[in-house]
């Protein structure tokens, strides 16, 4: 996910993926990179609520399920945001700096 944007397939790869590993993923992206995957999750999501309430006996077959994918882009998304709020510290701080630094 070099690119930061969150694209069909990734998401895939990554939906049953620890989430310690999928914290590693985040380490070395930008904030702007994170803003894209938090979207993608996002929208992942409102994909996935609308699988579940129309529920469908094939779906219940698939493996991972959509339930489990589900609950899987919820702890992610939490530890994105998580991250995300720290980082939001450094990047105020940043801006911040270059407010000062422009004056």
């Amino acid at each position: 996910m070099a690119s930061g944007s969150y694209v069909r397939g990734w998401e895939d790869k990554m939906s049953m993926m620890a989430p310690e590993v999928f914290l590693d993923e985040l380490d070395g992206m930008t904030y702007q990179e994170m803003m894209a995957t938090r979207e993608g999750l996002v929208r992942e999501l409102r994909i996935l609520e609308r699988e579940l309430s129309a529920p469908d006996d094939a779906a219940a077959r698939l493996d991972p399920s959509p339930a489990q994918v589900y609950r899987m882009d919820l702890i992610y998304l939490s530890e994105l945001l998580q991250l995300m709020e720290c980082r939001s510290q450094e990047v105020t701080q940043v801006a911040q700096v270059q407010q000062v630094v422009q004056a």
